[in-house]
């Protein structure tokens, strides 16, 4: 079963940012009691806010619209 092909399917990102309402971090956590491939999509991305957390404001602004960035600093890796 194909994470992409179901309605939770682009919620797995957002769960870990903590930006769905209670109500769907409800629902969502109740799917992901009976869905392996968003418990292992969710996984996958818990890292995420950690390594977001290290970016400084002006990390973020230096990202231009191809999507190129400043160096990362080996310690991030």
């Amino acid at each position: 079963n194909d994470v992409r092909a179901h309605h939770y399917a682009t919620w797995d990102a957002a769960y870990v940012l903590g930006s769905l309402s209670a109500d769907d971090r409800h629902e969502f956590e109740a799917h992901l009691a009976d869905c392996p491939s968003c418990r292992d999509s969710v996984a996958e991305l818990s890292g995420l806010p950690a390594l977001l957390s290290r970016l400084s404001c002006a990390d973020v602004t230096a990202i231009d619209d191809s999507g190129r960035g400043p160096e990362i600093p080996p310690r991030v890796l």
